[in-house]
């Protein structure tokens, strides 16, 4: 996408610099990581003002500050995030570390740090403002429309494919500027909607969500018959227990999960009401054991996390209050509101070992309460640095090495507290910090 530049320069005044100029329909499409770089007139300036801006025990390690500016001027490049790439050439030059929080980007002077301007379609500037995130949250209502139309495009929704075909990109082009919209199909338990998307990974994920709804409310008569069997499931049942999202939407997203995976529909999307019966009734013979069994292994693993909560709400001595904290933690992040649409099978296969491993680490903790309190320390450090830097963003949106760090941190677990269950990865702090530096 190609955009217009302004350079003012009115040091006094709030548009000193360079203000990119966006049509509010293409602001979702802005990626704070690219506009960081600003333009090449400029780059050498914040380089140096981001160095100065670090804590003094950071700073003096890079210093004469202009050498090392021109050091990294020759090693970067615009096709990678900004901060993360000086964090890790620093690191290569020094071998000190700078932690991506350390950067104080949001107290930079104006004229280093990108002005958005969001024009409506005519040109009249509605919002001006050198935060990115907080102009895309204000107008996140008109992502994935087109700013050339008058009014709010209806809303198709249905319990059958009543939605054409579905391109997985749509484009127009309004002044110079090409318009980006993913289409997808939207659950919304009873049936399901055409949404756009101004994000192609979540429009990916969301439309094989809605996908499966569709082919659920196709297989209704098979439906009832699955949810009765996992009625049957002392997993499920147990999970009445519990008044969390979690245990009121787990049967609901393990149909979806199963149907999802039964009908490939994230590994080939449907895109026609042709290529959707086809792939419905190819996958309808196998559609009923293929569920159960699913079911049965996710009663089994929901059996073992009502048997580990039990454990959990029974009094604690006051010397285990702080491992009671950590357990507590680490199973509300393994059993999110949502994990069952949003983690990656190969982790969610890992989950039954994860619990054991917590029914070890509750076996032993009376004769280890110092080792353990002192472990827990670290694995808190892990765990905040790890949600300072994921925040809200979905899995499938996070990088790749932050996804990994995230569940080695799950695997670190084991091999401090139930060693020999064993690891899928090796793992140790001294690898955690390592893959950390790579996110």
């Amino acid at each position: 996408m190609r955009l217009p530049l302004e350079y003012s320069f009115d040091p006094t005044g709030d548009r000193d610099g360079v203000t990119v100029i966006v049509p509010a329909g293409a602001l979702q499409q802005l990626h704070a990581e690219r506009l960081a770089w600003l333009v090449p007139g400029l780059l050498r300036e914040k380089l140096e003002a981001l160095i100065r801006g670090l804590p003094k025990a950071r700073r003096r390690h890079f210093v004469p500050v202009p050498d090392y500016v021109a050091a990294l001027q020759e090693s970067l490049s615009p096709d990678q995030p900004l901060l993360p790439a000086m964090t890790r050439e620093l690191q290569r030059m020094t071998g000190v570390r700078v932690e991506q929080e350390e950067w104080r980007e949001d107290q930079l002077p104006g004229h280093l740090r990108m002005n958005v301007r969001v024009t409506d379609g005519q040109g009249k500037v509605l919002a001006e403002d050198r935060d990115l995130a907080r102009l895309q949250q204000r107008f996140e209502a008109l992502a994935g429309e087109r700013e050339a139309s008058p009014a709010r495009e209806e809303v198709v929704s249905g319990r059958t494919w009543v939605f054409g075909t579905l391109p997985a990109c749509q484009e127009s082009e309004q002044g110079g500027v090409v318009f980006r919209r993913y289409p997808a199909l939207r659950d919304r338990g009873e049936d399901v909607a055409l949404e756009h998307h101004a994000d192609a990974d979540d429009a990916h994920w969301w439309h094989g969500i809605g996908c499966a709804r569709l082919m659920l409310l196709a297989l209704n008569e098979q439906v009832r018959g699955l949810k009765r069997f996992a009625g049957q499931q002392p997993g499920f049942q147990k999970l009445k227990a519990e008044k969390s999202a979690m245990a009121r939407g787990a049967l609901d997203q393990a149909l979806l999960r199963a149907t999802v995976s039964h009908f490939h529909l994230h590994d080939q999307p449907l895109r026609d009401e042709a290529a959707f019966r086809e792939r419905l009734d190819q996958g309808r013979g196998e559609f009923v054991p293929a569920v159960e069994q699913a079911l049965r292994t996710w009663g089994e693993l929901f059996a073992a996390y009502r048997r580990v909560m039990q454990r959990l709400e029974k009094n604690f001595p006051l010397a285990w209050a702080h491992a009671h904290r950590d357990l507590k933690q680490q199973l509300a992040d393994l059993f999110s509101d949502d994990f069952l649409l949003t983690v990656p099978k190969e982790w969610l296969d890992q989950y039954p070992r994860y619990l054991a491993a917590v029914e070890q680490r509750l076996e032993k903790l009376g004769g280890q309460i110092g080792r353990d309190r002192a472990v827990v320390a670290e694995l808190e450090e892990f765990r905040e640095r790890y949600h300072r830097r994921a925040k809200d963003t979905p899995p499938w949106r996070q990088s790749e090495a932050l996804r990994l760090y995230r569940w080695m941190m799950e695997e670190y677990r084991v091999s401090l507290f139930a060693q020999p269950l064993g690891t899928r990865v090796p793992v140790s702090a001294k690898r955690l910090n390592r893959q950390w530096e790579a996110c």
